[in-house]
């Protein structure tokens, strides 16, 4: 699930979680920059990882069996590999073992395992057009994508019935996916989800339609819960709360309505894994509350939740994704650092070895 932010140029997520994702004019990835790093756009699978390039290539590492990383089905790569055949990306998703990106086309290719968009299925494929799909932004997590695409309509694939959501009156400009549901925000602020009466099976049909404390300017989806960033600049979740997510002491309650997160102001970035969530805040520096067993919130341990702490070792910080247990981030001169669990090379530092702090990526 990759990092949303408000008001930026063109959207794609999540938040899942898999965030992402993740997570469209108003909350998409900045514009690629033309500073140091080699970094465009980043993005988390469940246990890889990929970045868009500048000049639109694609280089991506980690659990590769499924062919996950582009080329087909292969081992486990510990540092970036570029995927073939790939020159014109603008755009990306993850969702658990597969993956698509936009081109300036809005045509999405996809590849890996799973659901393919138009009903057919994917098999350790390597990128391939999906015809008749023209695409304004896309998001993944576990086995579910969604993309908004033309006429203001949202279109869902990954499992074997997955019906479009109704979206309702309004105009989307952003879309979200976690593992079972998403949401999508609308051009006054609104937000409106699909399924969220699931969430921990005692939630309300009141929870696809948030009163929001003030209008969404940036939207994120974890496992059985959500969270947008304000127009007040101030973060508000909904949902589950027994990891911490809500940035509250953890609890088994449903929360159906959006509660502030404390301690946490002018943020401009969601992103949002599985059961963490992270705001970057203006300068950079980063924020994260939710679940750490894998020290996925890169505060230098492990432990089963967090109240919103200030991670230290990030300053200067403009993207963000999380995958399963692990998360990586774009900083302001564009390189990516990443930490968490590291069981498939998904850090891609050229080793398997689980980071506790932030480590570069070995581009």
């Amino acid at each position: 699930m990759r990092g949303i932010l408000g008001l930026g140029v063109l959207s794609l997520v999540v938040v899942a979680c898999g965030g992402p994702t993740g997570e469209g004019a108003p909350t998409g990835p900045k514009a690629p920059s033309n500073t140091r790093g080699p970094v465009s756009i980043l993005e988390c699978g469940d246990h890889f990882t990929c970045a868009i390039m500048k000049g639109g290539t694609l280089s991506c590492w980690g659990a590769g069996s499924q062919g996950q990383l582009g080329n087909g089905p292969g081992p486990d790569q510990t540092k970036p590999m570029k995927v073939e055949g790939l020159a014109d990306a603008k755009h990306i998703a993850l969702a658990s073992t597969y993956g698509c990106v936009l081109g300036s086309e809005r045509a999405a290719r996809c590849w890996g395992t799973g659901r393919s968009p138009n009903g057919g299925s994917l098999d350790h494929a390597r990128p391939q057009v999906i015809p008749g799909l023209i695409v304004n932004d896309i998001s993944g997590s576990g086995l579910l994508m969604c993309a908004r695409v033309e006429g203001g309509k949202v279109h869902c694939w990954g499992t074997e019935k997955t019906p479009d959501p109704n979206v309702g009156a309004g105009k989307p400009i952003d879309v979200q996916v976690a593992s079972t549901h998403g949401c999508v925000m609308k051009d006054d602020g609104s937000v409106n989800c699909w399924d969220a009466e699931q969430w921990g099976g005692a939630g309300s049909e009141s929870m696809n339609h948030p009163k929001l404390p003030s209008p969404a300017s940036a939207l994120g989806t974890g496992d059985a819960f959500a969270c947008v960033i304000g127009k007040d600049k101030l973060v508000y979740c909904w949902g589950a709360n027994d990891l911490g997510q809500l940035g509250k002491t953890a609890d088994y309650v449903v929360h159906e309505s959006p509660e502030k997160v404390p301690g946490v102001a002018n943020a401009e970035w969601l992103a949002v894994g599985e059961a963490s969530v992270c705001a970057i805040l203006e300068g950079g520096a980063v924020t994260c509350w939710g679940s750490n067993s894998s020290g996925e919130l890169g505060l230098g341990k492990t432990s089963v939740s967090e109240l919103p702490t200030k991670v230290a070792a990030l300053t200067s910080v403009k993207d963000m994704c999380f995958g399963s247990a692990h998360a990586c981030v774009q900083t302001n001169d564009d390189e990516m650092l990443c930490w968490g669990a590291n069981a498939a090379g998904q850090l891609g530092d050229g080793t398997k070895e689980a980071r506790l702090t932030p480590v570069r990526v070995a581009f």
